[in-house]
């Protein structure tokens, strides 16, 4: 039976939490004829997404539609003035967590449009390799014939690893919070890198900045909850890094950065200060270093220390994920690009960054 075995950072995500979901929308209502046949395409050469876990390697499963696709009508309209709080209720239980699925699509009809809900269970690839796969999934709807490079599984590429632990069950951190949309528009960030650049000789990035005001936006918000120090939590995809990560790497390319911060510095420093502290303690990305970070992951797995093996602790920590290059334009299934989009990957304490031609687009939960 074809296998492969998951990498030391996918056993982040062995447990099923953290899944990659969104919300499409799109005002042309669209048939699901076309998607479904891509799926069963597809299905061959990106296998591990239709596999089934078996405690240490994803197997190869048979596609079988039902088991990763389903599609509803509603007798309404669906409305993308709710608020991010109801929008998030709403929709991020449609799909039942109890789904063993890695890959599953929901798709909604309204009357004036279509809702596509695709979720991938983190462990079977991070946020690149979802939108790759989105991507190829939406060109191969609008065309059959649509050529594209072939994924790459090997996911023990730096080291060798076999994940011998019993199945996580990790008890899932889960409580009630808000979100709420903060809009930056790209013109402001723009003119803070550029004053920065000059005054500092620093090369201050978009996501310095933007980290820098999400932290001090949630240390007001959660002003009751950050006391001394925490850490600002960064997924550094190293695919453009490590040549052996390339852009058809399908799985979690990912390093998990920490950054330590003290409350008092937060709270008291301009977004510039903030956002070049964190520029100066941005690691160096390095073949070398990855191991590192891959070595002290094994050990953390045979110490058996799995409440450790979590990306980020939301009783202490801030989350921050940009997702700004999202291939908007390219998830166009054949009714268009989408009109909306949701982020219905939050958790407790994070921040999804998204982006439009103008702005920057911050998802808070708190």
């Amino acid at each position: 039976m074809k296998k492969v075995n998951i990498s030391q950072v996918d056993t982040v995500f062995a447990d099923g939490s953290y899944p990659i979901e969104f919300l499409l929308y799109y005002e042309n209502r669209m048939s699901s004829d076309n998607i479904r046949q891509a799926l069963n395409r597809l299905s061959h050469d990106f296998w591990p997404f239709f596999g089934e876990f078996d405690g240490t390697a994803i197997c190869f499963r048979k596609y079988v539609e039902q088991d990763f696709f389903d599609e509803g009508t509603v007798k309404g309209k669906f409305d993308p003035e709710k608020t991010d709080t109801e929008i998030f209720a709403e929709f991020k239980q449609n799909l039942p967590h109890e789904i063993e699925n890695l890959f599953f699509l929901k798709v909604i009809q309204y009357q004036n449009g279509s809702v596509l809900i695709p979720r991938l269970n983190h462990m079977a690839g991070d946020g690149y390799s979802y939108f790759n796969f989105l991507a190829i999934l939406a060109a191969s709807a609008r065309d059959p014939e649509f050529n594209y490079n072939p994924p790459v599984h090997h996911r023990t590429v730096l080291k060798d690893f076999e994940f011998k632990a019993s199945l996580l069950n990790r008890s899932a951190k889960k409580g009630r919070f808000q979100i709420m949309t903060e809009i930056i528009p790209r013109i402001l960030v723009k003119q803070m890198v550029r004053g920065l650049s000059k005054n500092h000789n620093l090369k201050v990035s978009y996501n310095d900045i933007l980290c820098a005001m999400i932290l001090q936006k949630l240390s007001v918000l959660k002003k009751d909850f950050i006391h001394g120090e925490f850490n600002l939590t960064m997924p550094i995809d190293v695919r453009s890094y490590i040549k052996e990560y390339g852009p058809g790497f399908v799985g979690n390319a990912l390093l998990f950065h920490d950054i330590p911060l003290k409350q008092e510095h937060v709270m008291e420093t301009g977004p510039e200060q903030l956002a070049v502290r964190i520029r100066e303690s941005m690691p160096d990305i390095t073949k070398d270093n990855y191991l590192e970070f891959i070595k002290k992951l094994e050990q953390t797995i045979d110490r058996g220390d799995f409440n450790k093996l979590i990306p980020y602790d939301p009783d202490h920590d801030f989350l921050v994920t940009n997702l700004s290059r999202l291939p908007a334009s390219k998830l166009d299934f054949g009714a268009g690009r989408p009109d909306f989009i949701f982020m219905l990957t939050l958790d407790l304490n994070g921040a999804g960054i998204l982006a439009d031609k103008e702005n920057f687009i911050i998802k808070l939960s708190y």
